[in-house]
């Protein structure tokens, strides 16, 4: 419901929400989110990654999902970096 209200101008196609992987207890919370990282990623995260909610603040999404399920994902080799997880996710 909280989605449905808040919600600003979702695209009509699929998109993501998040790549999350299973093991939860080895994230590493103290890897800060840093936007400079996936910079050059921004044309493909806006269309295949948007944040509809904080449509004005992409970062915002972006950081909760590194934060919560990038450092997670980041102990496998092919995603240990901010880059290799959202440029894999994409």
């Amino acid at each position: 419901k909280e989605v449905e209200k808040d919600c600003r101008d979702p695209p009509d196609y699929w998109t993501i929400h998040g790549l999350w992987p299973d093991r939860a207890e080895e994230c590493n919370g103290s890897w800060p989110f840093n936007f400079e990282e996936i910079k050059d990623l921004l044309p493909e995260m806006k269309m295949y990654w948007p944040d509809v909610i904080h449509p004005l603040n992409h970062s915002h999404f972006w950081k909760h999902e590194w934060e919560k399920h990038g450092t997670c994902a980041a102990q496998l080799d092919a995603l240990n970096s901010q880059k290799k997880y959202f440029g894999g996710s994409l």
